[in-house]
């Protein structure tokens, strides 16, 4: 997070992470896509909230960083890219809403699973899903080093499935 203060916690004997909010129309923002995603997208669980602090489970799954990371070093697989476009749908058919920032830190990886959960939904905003996928794929790209095969192919995947125009 950029403009909260995040820190890893044991809540109940849990590993969790609280994020405490430096405006509390953000608290109220992210909260309540927390409450309205809830049973509807894959997200990393709320465990508690109270005005300008969200608790959430801390969940030990690489973020879709690590992941291309990971495939710049032993080749490239599309799953996690197509799981990030189906995430990102379904998350539009529920709330209208999408990351705005493009940080991949912000999805986990769940390879066991072939799922995206969502983990910070601060940037969120009313998006199109064109607009949001290019956000995402710029990042992909973008990332150090910038503009690999695997990069190209990682943004691809997004341009595809997203429908994201050249212009």
């Amino acid at each position: 997070s950029k403009r909260n203060q995040v820190y890893p916690v044991l809540r109940q004997n849990r590993p969790a992470v609280e994020k405490h909010f430096a405006d509390m129309e953000d608290w109220a923002r992210e909260t309540s896509l927390y409450a309205a995603l809830a049973g509807r997208i894959s997200l990393v669980p709320a465990l508690y909230t109270e005005p300008g602090l969200l608790v959430t489970e801390y969940v030990s799954l690489p973020t879709l960083l690590d992941t291309l990371e990971a495939q710049e070093r032993t080749g490239f697989s599309p799953e996690p890219w197509l799981a990030l476009t189906s995430w990102i749908r379904r998350c539009f058919d529920s709330c209208g809403q999408l990351p705005s920032d493009g940080n991949l830190r912000n999805f986990l990886w769940d390879a066991s699973e072939y799922h995206v959960l969502g983990l910070d939904l601060e940037g969120f905003r009313p998006l199109s899903l064109e607009q949001s996928g290019a956000l995402l794929a710029a990042a992909a790209l973008t990332y150090d080093p910038a503009d690999t095969v695997v990069k190209r192919q990682a943004a691809g995947v997004l341009v595809r499935e997203l429908q994201i125009s050249d212009t």
